[in-house]
């Protein structure tokens, strides 16, 4: 049976609830192209923000200028003298919230709008399936009767929406959640907010009168008090010369209960009843049983009977998470072992202090082997291989010759990051930012694990290497040949005045005495004698003395010089070692730094991941609490499960109903038995509470909502329909069903939620005099002897109560409410 289009109507904040509500189950039965949604409230905002998204939002206005409104006031005859109109929101009075459609603002835009979206509709679905498929079109008016909005406008709405659709096939059907007053008269205690009852009585006096409309009778008049001020309206009022409604259905609503999830469920029953009956087959018989043809309204209550599915793939997933965490802390366990081993090794590498001689140390982290290899090729070094004439000394190629003699025995596994190959660092952080979707097969696989250093092996050889190479040549320079010569040389030409002009050098280093004096001494004293001579070449004697001594002055000269250009590439060599190793030193100390940072790290991010764990170690054990028991709560019974250790993704997947489940033994047929049994005893009828007259007890209709496998399961499951479980050796759910008075096959409306079976009860008819909502507080209100506050409490009174009314033209002048000339209550 395909759903029927429906058009549902949401009036005031109470109605878009039920909208959303309606609208996320319609959603999750994959029905959305056969629903369309109007919101209509008296304040902006809550039209579309707590409707739902897709709905069509009509926003009810007021005349912007405060003379209009007060003038309004004065005129319209509905609308009493101290009454506070705003701009937004009617305070919860009716009378108000006639008045936002009442007037020159509203009314046109309203009909006109919500005739185009009904109209619209309507022929998209009529073009989009075959027109033998289409039985008519619901149009449903969902809203509170005791609030403001919904309760004062719905009349009206449901006048305009008879003439709009007087041409078309549609079943129009009210829906109204009643606050409930259970035990009025009993009970001494007065209710927190007389508000509700008060505007839910004057509701459901004027619902009664508009439902009882004989076409027979003259027509109701709703008068459009606005036209007289509107060329837009041609008509001064609304005619209602029948019942706008075909069916009207009261919910039952705790209105002082602040609890979200009562309110929730409350608007998840309205949700249901609308949904079922869109799919409901001979929907023109409905309930298919001619007693009840006559009976425009019904009593709503329901429960739910679930499978906690969606608890218990939670469940599995946190297990899952806690094993993956376990994984990632292990990877971090290795990673940090790794880390440290490496500082330790890094910190003993650089702290190092040795000789040219030094082989008997004892290290600790440190490969001996790669120690002497270095001492060795540093000792090993021929003087040729720097000074020869065709000598190419490179210290980088060095290193890397040595790197490939010792790198085999760097590459120690203690000294290797254990997670390179698994996890990159964007990859490591993004699991644990997000750990609950940790998966712990990419965290542990080490297929062609090949670990890397966490440093460069060849910072290492280098660092060896170029501190032996220095004090090598430290060595070599120390005992160079040009040291002796330069003191020779100086010790030779102290007297000469050599002592004199460089004196400050005496006790200097060879090399800054050739550079700084002794080198400039030498050259300036052999111009000196080359200009003596010239000045005596009449004394060939002296001049060949003076020759002599420049002789002399050129060969130290020339010695020294060449001495100095090997002493100084030996030198410069040194000096490239030492930069060499000063640069070395600073990448240690940045990767010892590097480390350090990366353990308090990874430190930081294994105690996150451990506090993670335990939170979810402490969450899935209170979910295997709640998956253990049942979890009953506000007409809804949520079956334990057993075998939570065989439980899987996959098994759920699999999983597509309760007796799905029942057929692996996660659920047994007893509890799901018993919870049936508990539930359908357990809806009781929620608008009767004063049964005077036991002979109008309201008659009690089921329906039932769930996946067709629920009740006849395939073969292989081996198990029974939920309807045809065995509760004890002689009862069956099928002896309660039986009780009923009325329960059919054609009943049973097929749902997509597998896990989910809704007990639908209606009631009817529906006696307003056996009600405290109506029956009780009418009592009083009639009575000319007491007044309302002796049972709804001392801040409301008969005056109050007749101000509620927002509708005086539905009654005859011996019955208006401001008069209180009413005489008989309502029968059945």
């Amino acid at each position: 049976m395909p759903t029927t289009p429906t058009v549902a109507i949401g009036i005031g904040a109470a109605g878009a609830r039920m909208l959303s509500e309606l609208e996320e189950f319609v959603s999750e039965e994959g029905s959305q192209n056969q629903f369309h949604y109007i919101a209509i409230d008296s304040n902006e905002s809550d039209a579309r923000t707590l409707s739902p998204d897709t709905a069509y939002p009509i926003s009810l206005r007021v005349p912007e200028t405060p003379d209009e409104r007060e003038h309004n006031i004065e005129e319209f005859s509905y609308l009493r003298s101290r009454t506070n109109i705003g701009t937004q929101g009617t305070d919860r009075t009716r009378s108000v919230a006639r008045y936002f459609i009442d007037n020159t603002e509203t009314y046109t835009r309203l009909r006109d709008q919500l005739e185009r979206q009904i109209t619209d509709f309507w022929d998209e679905r009529r073009s989009a399936i075959e027109e033998d498929r289409v039985h008519d079109l619901h149009i449903w008016l969902i809203h509170s009767l005791g609030g403001g909005t919904g309760s004062g406008t719905f009349p009206l709405v449901a006048a305009i929406l008879q003439r709009i659709t007087a041409d078309m096939d549609v079943t129009i059907n009210g829906l109204g959640s009643l606050p409930r007053l259970d035990g009025l008269e009993a009970d001494d205690q007065a209710p927190d907010d007389t508000q509700f009852y008060a505007n839910a009585y004057a509701s459901l006096y004027e619902l009664r009168k508009i439902v009882e409309q004989d076409p027979s009778d003259d027509p109701l008049e709703i008068t459009l008090e606005h036209a007289e001020y509107d060329d837009d309206v041609t008509a001064e009022s609304l005619s209602i010369d029948r019942n706008p409604f075909d069916m009207y259905w009261f919910l039952g609503y705790d209105e002082e209960s602040e609890e979200a999830s009562y309110r929730k469920r409350m608007n998840e029953i309205a949700a249901v009843n609308v949904y079922y009956y869109a799919n409901k087959s001979s929907l023109e018989n409905f309930p298919d049983n001619q007693e009840y043809q006559d009976n425009v309204f019904y009593g709503i209550s329901a429960s739910e009977l679930s499978a906690p599915v969606d608890l218990a793939r939670r469940y599995v997933e946190l297990g899952s998470e806690i094993d993956a965490c376990d994984d990632l802390i292990e990877v971090l366990d290795d990673e940090l072992a790794g880390h440290k081993q490496s500082r330790k090794y890094l910190e003993e590498v650089r702290d190092t202090q040795l000789d040219l001689e030094d082989v008997d140390i004892e290290f600790d982290h440190v490969r001996e082997d790669v120690v002497r290899a270095s001492q060795d090729r540093a000792r090993g070094l021929k003087l040729y291989e720097i000074l020869g004439d065709d000598a190419e000394f490179d210290i980088d190629a060095e290193v890397s010759e040595l790197l490939s003699e010792v790198e085999e025995n760097i590459r120690d596994p203690e000294l290797t990051n254990p997670t390179a190959s698994l996890l990159s660092p964007s990859e490591l952080a993004a699991r644990e930012e997000a750990s609950t979707e940790i998966d712990s097969e990419a965290v542990r696989n080490r297929d062609d694990y090949d670990p890397d250093p966490v440093f460069e092996p060849r910072t290492v050889v280098e660092w060896f290497y170029c501190d032996q190479l220095q004090k090598k040549l430290e060595s070599e320079l120390r005992e160079h040949q040009f040291n002796d010569v330069v003191e020779n040389v100086w010790s030779n030409h102290a007297r000469e005045g050599l002592e004199e002009e460089y004196g400050h050098l005496a006790n200097a280093d060879p090399d800054r005495r050739w550079t700084n004096g002794l080198e400039s001494w030498l050259i300036d004293r052999w111009d000196e004698l080359d200009e003596e001579i010239q000045q005596i070449s009449w004394n060939k004697i002296r001049e060949r003395r003076l020759e002599g001594q420049q002789k002399q002055l050129d060969e130290e000269y020339q010695r020294l010089s060449q001495l100095y250009e090997k002493y100084q590439t030996l030198d410069d060599v040194r000096k490239e070692a030492h930069s060499k190793r000063e640069t070395v030193k600073k990448v240690l100390d940045g990767d010892i730094s590097q480390l350090k940072a990366l353990i308090d790290d990874k430190s930081d991010r294994r105690t996150t991941i451990q506090n993670q764990r335990q939170t979810n170690v402490t969450a899935r054990q209170d979910r295997r609490e709640s998956l253990a028991s049942f979890q009953e709560d506000d007409n809804h019974v949520g079956l334990r499960m057993q075998k939570l250790d065989a439980l899987t993704l996959d098994t759920l997947d699999q999983a597509t109903s309760i007796t799905s489940l029942m057929s692996r033994g996660f659920i047994t047929e007893e509890d799901a038995a018993n919870a049936l049994s508990t539930l359908l005893q357990g809806i009781s009828d929620p608008i009767h509470d004063d049964i005077r007259d036991f002979q109008s007890r309201a008659d009690e209709i089921l329906g039932v909502f769930t996946h067709p496998s629920n009740i006849e399961p395939p073969t292989e499951y081996d198990v029974s329909g939920l309807l045809d479980l065995e509760i004890t050796g002689d009862q069956d759910i099928a002896d309660i069903i039986n009780e009923l008075d009325y329960y059919d096959q054609e009943m049973i409306v097929d749902s997509q939620q597998g896990f989910s079976l809704w007990l639908l009860k209606w009631f009817t008819p529906i006696t307003l005099t056996n009600t405290s909502e109506f029956g009780t507080i009418h009592k009083y209100f009639i009575d000319d002897e007491t007044d309302i506050s002796a049972q709804l409490g001392g801040n409301i009174s008969d005056e109050d109560v007749a101000a509620r009314f927002a509708y005086p033209e539905l009654f005859s002048p011996e019955e208006k409410p401001e008069e209180r000339k009413i005489t008989t209550p309502f029968e059945n």
